[in-house]
């Protein structure tokens, strides 16, 4: 069994369903290595790349909701976890 802390990302811009770090990271361990290619066919606000370059595995991901794939993009570019959420961002993913 595994004991996942649940992640708040209170005043932070995320997705509806963003996924644990912890639970992505576990999984990628056990089923892929340095250098692997990961696909992610929901990509999100892009969690699982987000891991997946952190630990230094390479990512495919697919995403139809434009303000999704701008956030995970802008997520992976900047190499950043978590982006602040200013009044406009905060807005982004509740419409």
């Amino acid at each position: 069994m595994w004991t996942i802390p649940r992640e708040y990302w209170n005043g932070d811009v995320k997705t509806p369903t963003k996924l644990p770090s912890a639970l992505v990271e576990k999984i990628l361990h056990y089923s892929s290595v340095e250098g692997d290619v990961v696909l992610d066919p929901f990509l999100g606000s892009g969690q699982v790349a987000v891991v997946a370059q952190r630990l230094r595995r390479r990512y495919i991901g697919f995403e139809i909701v434009p303000a999704y794939f701008e956030f995970a993009k802008r997520r992976l570019q900047e190499a950043t976890y978590r982006i602040t959420a200013d009044a406009e961002q905060q807005d982004l993913f509740s419409r």
